[in-house]
């Protein structure tokens, strides 16, 4: 990858920038099929190859995953490196689309009467002080002719999560019952995870249950200033994929 983006900046004269998404895949595969050490040696090496230096020949690179892993290491030395999740305020608004995208999208497809049904179904996340509907179902939705379904269903495996559930206290499971008919959670979530952490102690496993909910989309803050912050399910498609991954394997 360094190879590469100095062959592009002494062809062209333009330094590249490098996108990579997803990251957090590879480690989450090396985790359940028994190579994770060997995986995160891996990324490390390649980010730091990449992304480590003074004489960089790249103008920015931008690194997605759905789970912040921090303490692997494998961001070590990077140069100014900035992190950006959904509590986030910068940047929140590209996390998805926001309320007026979503009126911009339904006139320019002819329905804007959708409005209603779409918030209902699709809205309710807070990203940093934004309001985020889900990209990808709201996209679904409307290549489907406004038909409401959960189109996000089969975008994840949600491997980790369910794995975390099969070992929930029942202390968990009362919590995790009372989020589908709107009782809050309240709790410390944190957003840096390590795969290796994740089954050690109960503790440990409800924390992590929680962390991965909200950086996989089941949870979301809730638009509440007042009090300590409080987590729901967003929506209604959230809702009824909750009861088929997170109900049913209880």
């Amino acid at each position: 990858m360094r190879f590469l983006s100095d062959a592009l900046y002494a062809y062209y004269g333009v330094k590249p920038i490098i996108l990579i998404d997803e990251y957090d895949v590879l480690i989450q595969k090396g985790y359940e099929e028994g190579y994770y050490s060997d995986v995160v040696k891996f990324i490390r090496s390649l980010f730091s190859a990449a992304f480590k230096g003074t004489d960089l020949n790249i103008t920015f690179a931008v690194i997605t995953g759905a789970l912040r892993i921090a303490k692997e290491s494998i961001f070590t030395g990077l140069n100014n490196l900035g992190v950006y999740s959904v509590m986030t305020k910068e940047y929140s608004q590209y996390f998805g689309f926001t309320r007026e995208e979503v009126k911009r999208i339904l006139d320019d497809f002819g329905d804007p009467e959708k409005e209603k049904e779409i918030l209902g179904w699709y809205d309710g996340y807070k990203f940093g002080e934004t309001e985020i509907f889900n990209p990808w179902s709201v996209s679904r939705y409307v290549d489907e002719n406004f038909t409401i379904d959960t189109y996000w269903n089969g975008s994840s495996e949600h491997a980790i999560l369910k794995r975390l559930i099969e070992k929930a206290t029942l202390g968990d499971a009362k919590a995790l019952r009372g989020l589908f008919v709107d009782v809050p959670i309240t709790d410390d979530i944190a957003e840096d995870v390590s795969f290796e952490d994740l089954f050690r102690t109960k503790k440990g496993r409800t924390s992590a249950i929680y962390s991965v909910m909200l950086a996989t989309g089941f949870l979301t803050p809730q638009h509440d200033k007042t009090g300590p912050l409080k987590f729901v399910i967003p929506n209604g498609e959230i809702k009824e994929i909750y009861s088929q991954v997170i109900l049913k394997r209880l």
